[in-house]
């Protein structure tokens, strides 16, 4: 990594960090149970936010393949929610990778009080900068994390590298519906800028062209807008219930919550963006 490169991963993790270091409190007023701070997957419609956190787990596990013998690596693995329901109930081995020491802290106690130490371990660190051995991975998913990495190329070389012969990949993100929708789109550019500080917002195609270039077979490509409108919607709902508690904990945050859920919204709704989730196995060679 050039000198420049490595000033621009620092400046990613400063302003990135900013939003996810926050009390975790905030989060819990808002999420569901596990803290998924992504997508849900509402499989029939009227499941509760709880029941389509733990479908869109599920969900994953069944693209991926996992079972108990995986080991399993979570890029920007929030508030470990990923890690600890897989080493729950799929009994495999699982490593965080967060760039928020506060989540890294609250990971370890909860896996601690659920008895998943031996299986769970948490590294703070940007992905492109983390020590982690090469070939040591069955499976690498990212659940809203690779929007913060500018480096897309440098990412999916490092999955490659990261990955054994044969592992999985999933990627579940924000896209854009084509190149210049970004500069037209008002939306985008305040969540992107003002709220996570960085993010870098490419189309899937873009995406699946980095994976390719570095070795991947795509497996499959799926649309889930729909199901992210309306996790936005009840994650809205508790923000305004929970209002009093959310300023009490932090001044002024549910405002900008209030601010950043609704125009993601309206953007999904308008599909000025996109939430899809790209499957894809590296192959031998």
């Amino acid at each position: 990594m050039t000198e420049s490169e490595a000033s621009h991963v620092e400046e990613e993790k400063e302003k990135v960090s900013r939003h996810y270091d926050l009390n975790p409190e905030v989060f819990e007023y808002f999420l569901d149970d596990d803290m998924n701070y992504s997508c849900a997957y509402f499989e029939k419609g009227g499941e509760s936010l709880n029941e389509a956190q733990r479908k869109k787990m599920d969900l994953i596990a069944e693209k991926i393949n996992l079972g108990p013998e995986d080991e399993l690596l979570d890029v920007g693995c929030g508030w470990g929610n990923a890690l600890l329901y897989f080493g729950e109930n799929y009994g495999c081995q699982v490593t965080g990778l967060t760039i928020a020491e506060n989540q890294a802290e609250e990971i370890r106690k909860k896996a601690e009080a659920r008895g998943l130490s031996d299986q769970l371990s948490v590294v703070v660190d940007h992905f492109l900068e983390a020590s982690l051995p090469e070939n040591s991975f069955d499976k690498i998913i990212f659940i809203g994390s690779i929007i913060h990495i500018e480096d897309r190329p440098g990412a999916a070389e490092l999955t490659g590298k990261l990955l054994k012969e044969g592992g999985r990949v999933l990627v579940s993100e924000t896209y854009l519906p084509h190149q210049d929708a970004f500069s037209n789109d008002r939306a985008s550019r305040f969540i992107a800028e003002d709220v996570f500080g960085y993010g870098n917002l490419i189309t899937a195609g873009q995406e699946i062209g980095c994976l390719e270039e570095t070795g991947f077979e795509i497996l499959d490509l799926e649309n889930i807008t729909d199901h992210y409108v309306r996790t936005i919607e009840i994650w809205l709902d508790r923000i305004r219930d929970r209002k009093e508690k959310i300023e009490r904990a932090i001044p002024g945050e549910s405002k900008k919550l209030r601010t950043y859920l609704t125009l993601a919204r309206r953007a999904l709704k308008r599909r000025t963006s996109l939430q899809q989730q790209i499957l894809a196995r590296k192959l031998s060679g």
